[in-house]
């Protein structure tokens, strides 16, 4: 930054890795190959310290998909057969091991048979694996062409054709490199496609009118081809869609293009592109002084201006063009260097204009300006070899002296590769080809409206409460497995000669550093890059996991290296401090050859107690000695888990709880939150409410349904108010009006005048007049006779859970409000499957079977689990928010179990939305200040005081105000919370960590969250037979069983043996068959030990996400639950899929 100007900026992400320890390189003998040519490909594997992938397991894969075909010089000719389809190939190329150079060849026979719409393009991948199963791919893309010839069309003319005028369409013959083939035969057939309607039966056995297309000839042409291109024209005779086909007994290949015949007001223009100039320049690059001359095409003659611009226009000409080509000659000047834009705009005379022709065109050319005046050379002097932790003087030489400065980097190229990341090159950044830094104006955009991006609810680049959660899943022991190898030397100045030397400490690391200078003065710059290949006299490479997990058993290979010039016995030995023990002998000898390598092999337990493990491995001839040291984490075997509880407290009546305490050290939490009556604060108060109705029927209902409720709500919300009339007057006009709106079938109609009818309407509508007689309203007995009985029909009609279950359940509750439900219905709702029903129609249920057959029934048909509900709402429909199933639920409880510990959660809930101005709809708002309504007419104005003790011990004293206190005092100790007075003090408690208990506990509640791995080739994979270096795939499926939840996190650990094929990185394995359609989340998190995703969920409706990965460690390990949670309600949660699975340390 300049102040608070943003000169520029860069992003990276942050993710956990391991770098890689190999190069794998992938060649093949050709770029381009023709079917029946027999592929010969080479993987090349090498250790980045130097020596050889000798041996080592190599495997390889080919993937052929169809490519579009288009050659330079015919981008505007059509080559594909709109008839053939071809499905990607995949073929699994032999596992092997690589030779004595680390060098494995496979030759693989391309088809002559492969009939595909045009070319095709072949994905070639090689992977090279350690001894300890990791791996490293290498790839490359060729092309195929399974034709010898390929046949093209262009439509000279574009647009629609008129009827009885010539469409004239060019023809080609090419081979694949898009040269011209002679072509003695060719039959291009022009075609009229008709569509005949047809009623077929579909999937769903419902007959419908469908379209099937069928081709009719219409007239054909022979051509033949030598050196350019054939014409051909066809006379339409009638309106429609024709299609051109063009074979040969030449070839197998085939192509078509379609055009369409319009009536009247329609024409067809000339050439390809109609409002683009073309412009070639005389030379690839100029130096100022120079002329540049333009070969000017256009579609058109007119008035041309001519342009030359980079930030701004330098220079500008107008030429009148009498044809439709011309040369212009520009001088180039050193201004505009590194490139400028040549632009055209060719305006049309007025009196040439035609109807629906373009009447101008544009063009543009980029005009290249050598200034490698301006770049820096350097030259960089560093050993080729060096020893680890020991310093390295690195020489850097420059052609300037006076204030040029430089920076210096040396980093393990095995976190390079990774991203492929290349030196930076700020010559090329600063001086190379510029893009257009003027927007060329065109007045066809105002006419093309904005559309505003979606958005998604997850904010993860800045959301507070999404970090803390995102933190809050990741493993608690924050052990450094990784101790990446980057040194940079600060800004550094050359001496008189132009030269800098930079000393950096190399760390205990074996493998190649690539250095990187960059130099710069005030108006120059450059780099430079070189290499350093790190390696002891005896190399160690560990294969240990990422991380371990509690009781985990592993065996884990140590492949030692001899770099000493001579054939020795070497001994290896492994150390094992902290929360893991050795299980085999501490030490190995190994008789290694010169530039061989041996591997001994050892076997550890991970502790039961979570922890970090230190491993220290060692091998020495009695002369030279190398030590690698590694710290691990003994990551706990469970996700982060969320326990609650509530209670009422009265004077009579104390409460004791005991919170868990169970928890990994640094992950608990615990809140404890008291309330009397969660205060109610309206904004404004709500005398807002004595308005008069308006509106649809919705909106009128919810206005005056509340004011059954209004001297309740003004007791406490505005007591200046209370005691007032004024809402009866209100009332009465919403009844008048509601009972207007009725049909002779006794729904009501949803706006005045229109007939048609919302039945949740309607429903609400009634439920209204019921409550408002209750109340003491007069309501027209025909009019509620008719309402009652219309309610009594949809009552008993056939249910769709998903559509009309809720609709039905609402009916009852409101027919039993008014003493008129038969038992038999609720008998018959009950049997509706209550999954794919909401929370909040189950409550209704439950009070239409207490007021019809008893408070027992009721009790049995509430969820046991009653937590506020969080979801997005629905616009339409049944008018269905969070905020009104909230207010429903405390409605209900208040009516049938005055005393239920949740009420006080759900009043604050409801109440804190009114602060936010979360009520979406009048609906939601409606039933919102109904039901603090009726709770605030049973409640009386609560006195009293309390303490809070721990463990006996006086802890914190409260009172009627909410009172909320989060601290590790309240795990694992007796609390006893105690009131003195009159009224109800309610309590609700949150513990939530990381638990030590080894054994897994599996749940599903709102939420339904799995998991399950498969073989390459999408089948469950047998975890009892997994092999190290083994590819396989996680499939986690999650669906939400009765909401839809905002915010919810999947947290899926991994099991110790495995490690993630990260897809961003560029040597990690592929997969091509994985689905496409992928369940598309908002946020993933990549770790060492498990993935996190991000996303929202429509109730009902599975998603399924799948990524890859690498087995990387033998031995048994434990497989933890796969788990998710609602981030703003942790109680909707899952965990599930846990289990054993058995690696091996072969096939």
């Amino acid at each position: 930054k300049i102040g608070e100007q943003v000169i520029g900026q860069y992003g990276f992400q942050v993710e956990d890795f391991m770098p890689d320890r190999i190069k794998t390189t992938l060649t093949t003998d050709k770029d381009v190959y023709y079917g029946g040519d027999q592929i010969q490909i080479s993987v090349n594997g090498v250790y980045l310290f130097g020596p050889a992938c000798a041996g080592n397991a190599v495997s390889g894969h080919i993937t052929i998909e169809s490519d579009v075909f288009k050659p330079k010089k015919w981008e505007d000719y059509d080559f594909d057969s709109h008839l053939r389809t071809f499905t990607p190939m995949q073929i699994d190329l032999p596992s092997d091991k690589l030779d004595n150079m680390g060098n494995h060849i496979y030759t693989y026979q391309l088809s002559q048979n492969l009939r595909p719409p045009a070319s095709l393009k072949m994905l070639i991948s090689g992977t090279v694996y350690e001894d300890g199963g990791r791996a490293v791919s290498g790839y490359k893309a060729v092309a195929a062409h399974p034709y010898n010839i390929y046949l093209g069309l262009q439509r000279i003319t574009h647009g629609h054709s008129k009827i009885n005028e010539p469409v004239a369409v060019n023809a080609v013959a090419v081979n694949g490199a898009g040269n011209i083939v002679a072509l003695d035969t060719g039959w291009v057939k022009f075609y009229q496609i008709v569509y005949q309607n047809i009623v077929k039966r579909d999937s769903y056995g419902i007959y419908r009118y469908m379209s099937e297309e069928s081709e009719q000839p219409v007239d054909s042409a022979f051509v033949s081809i030598r050196d350019t291109t054939a014409m051909v024209t066809f006379t339409p005779r009638n309106y429609g869609a024709y299609r051109v086909r063009f074979t040969s007994p030449r070839t197998d290949h085939a192509t078509a293009t379609d055009f369409y015949v319009s009536g009247w007001g329609y024409a067809a223009w000339s050439m390809a592109k109609p409002d683009r100039i073309e412009l070639e320049l005389d030379k690839k690059l100029y130096t100022a002084g120079q002329s540049a001359r333009v070969l000017v095409k256009a579609p058109f003659s007119g008035k041309l201006l001519v342009t030359v611009e980079k930030e701004k226009v330098l220079d500008i000409k107008t030429y009148t063009l009498d044809s439709n080509t011309a040369q212009i000659d520009i001088p180039v000047k050193k201004e505009y260097a590194p490139n400028a834009y040549i632009t055209c705009t060719l305006i049309k005379s007025a009196n040439s204009l035609e109807r629906f022709s373009p009447a101008r065109a544009f063009g543009m050319v980029s005009l290249p300006v050598d200034n490698t005046d301006m770049k820096i050379t350097m030259d960089i002097d560093a050993p080729n070899v060096m020893k680890p932790q020991e310093k390295v003087d690195i020489k850097i030489k420059t052609n300037l002296t006076k204030g040029t400065k430089l920076t210096v980097a040396a980093v393990d190229q095995g976190i390079l590769q990774l991203t492929g990341f290349k030196t930076p090159d700020p010559f090329d950044f600063f001086f190379g080809k510029r893009r257009p830094a003027l927007v060329p104006y065109d007045i066809y955009s105002m006419v093309f409206p904005n559309v505003k991006p979606g958005e998604s609810n997850l904010a993860p680049g800045g959301s507070a409460a999404f970090d803390a959660a995102r933190k809050r899943h990741l493993n608690p022991l924050n052990a450094r497995r990784v101790k990446p190898v980057a040194l940079w030397s600060g800004i550094v100045s050359v001496d008189a000669e132009g030269i800098a030397h930079v000393v950096f400490d190399v760390p205990q690391f074996n493998g190649k550093l690539t250095v990187m200078a960059v130099a710069f003065n005030e108006s120059k710059c450059g780099s430079a890059t070189d290499e350093i290949t790190v390696r002891d006299k005896i190399v160690i490479q560990e294969s240990l996991p990422r991380f371990i997990a509690p009781g985990d058993k592993i065996n884990t290979p140590v492949v030692v290296f001899n770099n000493l010039g001579q054939a020795d016995s070497i001994s290896v030995t492994m150390k094992i401090d902290g929360a893991a023990r050795l299980i085999s002998k501490p030490t190995v000898r190994l008789y290694i050859p010169d530039n061989g390598k041996g591997i001994a092999n050892f076997s550890f337990e991970a502790s039961n107690k979570p922890g970090k493990a230190h491993f220290e491995m060692t091998a020495t001839n009695g002369v030279e000695k190398s030590k690698e040291k590694v710290e691990m984490a003994n990551r706990p075997g469970q996700p982060l888990l969320t326990l609650h509880g509530s209670g009422t407290v009265t004077a009579e009546s104390s409460a004791t709880i005991t919170l868990p305490s169970h928890w990994v050290e640094g992950t608990a939490e615990y809140d404890l939150k008291l309330s009397s009556l969660p205060a109610l604060k309206v904004a404004g108060g709500i005398q807002y409410l004595l308005t008069y109705p308006y509106g649809c029927l919705e909106q009128t209902t919810s206005h005056v349904f509340p004011l059954l409720y209004f001297n309740d709500l003004a007791r406490v919300v505005q007591p200046e108010i209370f005691g007032g009339k004024g809402q009866e007057y209100f009332v009465a006009e919403g009844i008048q009006k509601i009972s207007g709106m009725q049909l002779s079938s006794g729904a009501f109609e949803y706006w005045p005048g229109t007939g048609w009818v919302c039945r949740w309407s309607t429903i609400y509508a009634t439920h209204f007049l019921i409550e408002a007689r209750k109340a003491g309203y007069q309501v027209n007995d025909k009019v509620y006779d008719k309402a009652i009985d219309y309610l009594q029909e949809i009552v008993k009609e056939p249910t769709n859970e998903a559509e009309h279950g809720v609709s039905r359940i609402y009916t009852a509750y409101v027919l039993a409000k008014a003493g008129k439900l038969d038992k038999s219905i609720i008998n018959e709702l009950k049997k509706l499957n209550m999954v794919v029903i909401p929370v909040y129609s189950r409550f209704q249920l439950a009070a239409a079977a207490a007021l019809t057959t008893g408070l027992d029934d009721a009790i049995a048909l509430m969820p046991t689990e009653v937590q506020p509900q969080k979801y997005a709402p629905e616009n339409g429909g049944n008018f269905d928010s969070d905020i009104r199933a909230n207010a429903i639920i405390l409605d209900v409880l208040t009516e049938i179990q005055p005393n239920h510990p949740s009420i006080p959660i759900l009043l604050k809930q409801v109440t804190d939305d009114i602060c936010v101005n979360r009520w979406y709809t009048t609906q939601s708002n409606a039933f919102a200040l109904m039901a603090m309504g009726k709770f605030l007419r049973t409640q009386g104005t609560p006195e009293y005081t309390g303490t809070i003790e721990i463990n006996g011990k006086m802890f914190r004293s409260f009172d009627t105000k909410d009172f909320h206190v989060n601290s590790g005092e309240l795990g694992g100790s007796p609390i006893t919370i105690k009131i003195r007075g009159k009224g109800n003090c309610y309590y609700y408690w949150q513990a939530s960590g990381v638990s030590t208990e080894k054994a897994v506990n599996e749940f599903d509640n709102k939420l339904e969250v799995r998991r399950r791995y498969l073989d390459i080739n999408g089948q469950p994979a047998d975890l009892s037979r997994i092999h190290l270096g083994q590819q396989l795939v996680a499939e986690v499926s999650i669906v939400a069983t009765y909401q839809d939840l905002s915010y919810v996190i999947i947290n899926d650990m991994l099991p110790a043996g495995f490690e993630i094929e990260n897809p961003r990185l560029a040597t990690s394995g592929r997969l091509p068959w994985l689905p496409a359609n992928d369940w598309k989340v908002s946020y993933m998190d990549i770790r060492d030990d498990r993935v996190l995703l991000f996303s929202d969920l429509w109730a009902r409706q599975k998603q399924t996400y799948h990524y890859l990965i690498r087995v990387i460690s033998a031995g048994e390990f434990s497989i933890p639950p796969v788990a998710a949670e609602c981030m703003y309600d942790p109680t909707i949660a899952s965990a599930a899929s846990s289990g054993q699975v058995i690696i091996g340390d072969g096939e």
